[in-house]
């Protein structure tokens, strides 16, 4: 995708938001939900559809999740339980970790610990038996993101969601 310039940058900007879902030149689809509530049932119906569509072929489903927002985490565990949505074929890639000031992974405890967080939220409420297997998890740490880069690299992710921080 070719870099914006200054001028295409403040077109874009200018532009309201409910007009950018029809917009003529808009490259890439786009959806305006009315809050983060609403968002969250549809970032978790969208990847549990995903999964179930893979599931149906036998092929695992790769993707790449951000730790936030959160307000997707309760409705996609709900949908998973409810329906019984194996995950056993999730390939997950953590989008990223927050390090201290010396590059090492913050404590378990700490409330920026985005490990901590994605095992209290989204792993650990699902039920066992449909559980992302511990394999299928991978974090992006100091020590593994070139394995990491070279697995995204070598076969085509499914689904990215991006998140987005303070």
């Amino acid at each position: 995708m070719p870099d914006f310039t200054r001028s295409e940058l403040y077109h874009w900007c200018k532009i309201p938001n409910i007009e950018l879902s029809r917009h003529s030149d808009r490259k890439i689809p786009f959806r305006l939900v009315k809050d983060s509530t609403e968002m969250g049932a549809l970032m978790a119906r969208e990847l549990v559809d995903e999964i179930q569509a893979h599931n149906k072929q036998g092929e695992p489903t790769r993707a790449i999740l951000p730790c936030g927002p959160s307000c997707w985490y309760g409705p996609f565990t709900d949908l998973v339980n409810r329906e019984s949505v194996s995950l056993k074929r999730l390939v997950v890639y953590h989008m990223d970790e927050c390090l201290d000031w010396q590059g090492k992974l913050l404590p378990p405890g700490h409330p920026f610990n985005f490990k901590q967080t994605m095992l209290k939220h989204f792993y650990n409420p699902v039920n066992s038996e449909l559980s992302v297997p511990e394999k299928n998890r991978n974090w992006l740490l100091p020590e593994n993101y070139q394995r990491i880069s070279d697995s995204l690299l070598s076969t085509p992710v499914d689904i990215t969601y991006g998140g987005w921080g303070q």
